[in-house]
């Protein structure tokens, strides 16, 4: 089993954050409540002290993005996929709606991958914490305190 490397006081401190949402930024304008609830889901993906202020307006907009593209959707469904045009009225042709809910789902993808909310950058990170973690327990067992000013071999160090 690990060591603990967090201090109780930080782990209190990570808990409280825990139950902490930011605050709707003013910059992003005014939100329903679809877009407040959509804001607060997303910023569970990170730590509370991780969200920069232009983070939140960039999540801001996101969470209005995903409200606007479920109820684009629900419409789209809701008329089909062709509809009917032309002169006549009886022509099939695709349902210009479906322009938008891929419009609107590429925006998406592209400020998610900005406030690294993919799961791609998700496991990055994590590799990238690991990583660290790895680094950092290897030069604590191969500093010369840890060692007593001897390398592995006996050599001193300092």
């Amino acid at each position: 089993m690990g060591q603990r490397t967090e201090s109780t006081s930080h782990q209190v401190k990570a808990a409280q954050h825990a139950l902490l949402y930011h605050e709707w930024p003013e910059e992003a304008g005014t939100a329903v409540e679809t877009d407040l609830a959509m804001y607060q889901k997303l910023q569970q993906q990170r730590a509370h002290a991780d969200w920069t202020p232009s983070d939140l307006i960039s999540l801001a907009n996101l969470s209005k993005l995903q409200t606007d593209v479920v109820r684009e959707h629900d419409k789209l469904r809701a008329e089909g996929l062709i509809t009917y045009g032309g002169k006549s009225g009886f022509t099939p042709i695709q349902n210009p709606r479906q322009r938008i809910v891929q419009d609107l789902n590429s925006s998406i993808n592209s400020l998610a991958r900005r406030l690294g909310l993919t799961s791609k950058s998700l496991n990055e990170k994590r590799a990238a914490a690991s990583r660290t973690e790895a680094e950092r327990k290897a030069r604590e067992v191969l500093s010369p305190e840890a060692t007593g000013g001897k390398s592995r071999s006996g050599r001193d160090l300092m």
